[in-house]
């Protein structure tokens, strides 16, 4: 039995005579360079055959030369449009860089509020502010106190300006449901109004609205608990006196321009009119209401007269 097992692997093992003959052609086949179907004389023999090489036609320098340019005009092409879009790339980056660098502008707080008009012979330039002060801040007038650089200043009480005439300007009032806003922008405001020599009073302190709703707390008809849900609106005040309209104009517009979200605002003006003007008014009224049948009437009556001295002036012509 083992004879046997040891025979048939020697003859399993052992290779094909039609096996190798094939893998002999082949292999010739594929070291001749000879194009086409294997010829009888490819196969192994004992006598060395030898295998004819045909030599390659050359092919035609024309369509190479052609194929060669139009491969390089499509690299110029490719060239181009990637040129063009790196220059579009940069060009884009550019301007989103300038577009970063532009200081933001709000459009509908650059116009001046109640027609202000800016000063033309201010006493201290702009860009020359704020100036340059020494530390001895006893002996600076208030103008100049307030026209300098103090720093800490703005976490102190602002200055208040005493009112001479007691003549109201202007009242202000503030609103908001969070009261560290509230009083942290009343504290601007004050500060701003001092800086501008405006006469103002403390921040008032008006009694706080609450509102309470109590609703069932179940979504169904048949309710099993109450909710209660409470609102409380607290409430500032700031009057100002003996101002001059401008500046009054200018501190709305500063207020307004830098204001706190969450805070609302209402302006209550004062607006002085000079002796006379009731009379004033009702005569552009009156002006106001005359009727175009009374215009259409006066230039009726003045086209007869233009037409009546025509007339006069024709010489009459006597009847045959």
């Amino acid at each position: 039995m083992l004879r046997a097992a040891i025979r048939r692997a020697t003859i399993t093992t052992r290779p094909c005579p039609a096996t190798s003959r094939l893998s002999a052609a082949r292999w010739s086949r594929y070291n001749s360079t000879v194009t086409g179907a294997p010829s009888e004389e490819a196969g192994p023999s004992k006598q060395s055959a030898k295998p004819t090489v045909s030599k390659p036609t050359e092919a035609p320098t024309k369509p190479t030369e052609a194929a060669t340019e139009e491969v390089v005009l499509s690299d110029k092409q490719v060239d181009v449009q990637l040129n063009d879009a790196l220059l579009g790339a940069l060009q884009d980056m550019q301007l989103e860089v300038t577009e970063q660098e532009k200081p933001l502008v709000v459009d509908a707080f650059d116009g001046p509020v109640f027609e202000a008009i800016p000063p033309t012979n201010s006493k201290y330039d702009p860009v020359n502010l704020p100036i340059a002060q020494e530390r001895d801040y006893v002996h600076a007038s208030e103008e100049e106190w307030h026209a300098s650089l103090v720093h800490g200043r703005s976490s102190l009480i602002p200055h208040q300006h005493k009112p001479i005439y007691r003549i109201p300007a202007a009242t202000l009032h503030l609103r908001s449901h969070h009261q560290k806003l509230l009083d942290f922008y009343a504290h601007f405001v004050s500060h701003a109004a001092a800086s501008l020599g405006i006469p103002i009073s403390r921040v008032v302190h008006l009694p706080t609205q609450r509102s309470l709703w109590t609703v069932p707390r179940s979504p169904f008809a048949h309710k099993k608990s109450q909710e209660n849900f409470e609102r409380r609106t607290h409430k500032r005040a700031i009057k100002a006196w003996d101002a001059d309209p401008e500046v009054v104009d200018r501190w709305f517009q500063y207020i307004r321009q830098h204001a706190m979200g969450g805070v609302g605002m209402r302006a209550l003006r004062w607006s002085r009119m000079p002796l006379g003007v009731g009379a004033t008014h009702l005569q552009q009224v009156k002006q106001a209401l005359t009727t175009p049948q009374a215009q259409m009437k006066k230039l009726a009556d003045k086209i007869v007269k233009e037409e009546a001295k025509k007339s006069s002036a024709v010489a009459p012509t006597q009847a045959s």
